[in-house]
């Protein structure tokens, strides 16, 4: 799915689909490198916002086609980094939505469902769950 939204945004600049046979992974990458930083940033916003999609970190395709951290990269490698606004509210909005949803007012949560909420979302072992109390 996130590979799906990376393809489309990069669409948006010309780096995929329409007669280009340079649609792999690396060739994607490659001609959004060449593209306005700036105008990445604006037209991200405006992606992310109108619900065409989120970006998540992603592998598994001919880019990176093991999970990072269990592949032995020799030397130092490119790499692109982002950062979005508001990100912690994305990532509530997008999983617990049955409590935080930008279609019902909002609501104060208590103590108990905050710690909930941290648990589940960073996977916390019960020991460690306890602590935030």
């Amino acid at each position: 799915e996130m590979l799906e939204y990376s393809r489309k945004f990069a669409a948006n600049f010309g780096c995929y689909g329409g007669d280009s046979a340079a649609n792999a992974s690396q060739d994607i990458a490659a001609c959004m490198r060449t593209v306005n930083a700036s105008l990445i940033v604006a037209v991200e916003a405006t992606f992310v916002g109108s619900g065409s999609g989120k970006f998540e970190p992603i592998y598994g395709d001919e880019f990176l086609p093991i999970e990072p951290r269990m592949a032995n990269f020799p030397g130092d490698k490119d790499v692109m980094i982002g950062q979005t606004a508001n990100e912690g509210s994305n990532i509530l909005y997008t999983t617990f939505r049955d409590t935080f949803s930008e279609a019902l007012p909002p609501r104060k949560i208590n103590k108990a469902e905050m710690i909930h909420f941290l648990g589940s979302l960073y996977k916390l072992s019960l020991s460690d769950t306890e602590k935030l109390q």
